[in-house]
């Protein structure tokens, strides 16, 4: 599962978040779009950081019921976005990196 915040479908300089379901482990995109920071689990005390965000295993949570799943993740924003609807906030990315 993948969540981007950034005011354009633009990976670098994003805040682009990804939990794969296989491993139950948590990632951040770094600035540049090169690689992926982070490799914990929910409810574990890890954390990853970038420019834009960052992600916090503690208080984060997965569940899954047959093929939904439920993904809970605290996100801090380094700095205020300026969002222009709800078109900015979460965009799946069809090719996983």
């Amino acid at each position: 599962m993948y969540a981007l915040f950034n005011t354009a479908v633009s990976y670098p300089n994003a805040c682009y978040i990804r939990y794969n379901r296989a491993s139950n482990r948590l990632y951040l995109r770094n600035n540049g779009d090169t690689g992926w920071l982070g490799n914990f689990a929910p409810g574990t005390s890890g954390t990853a950081s970038s420019s834009q965000c960052s992600i916090s295993g503690t208080g984060a949570s997965a569940s899954s019921a047959g093929n939904q799943l439920t993904l809970t993740v605290p996100v801090t924003f380094q700095a205020p976005l300026r969002f222009r609807d709800e078109t900015d906030i979460c965009s799946p990315r069809t090719t996983p990196v």
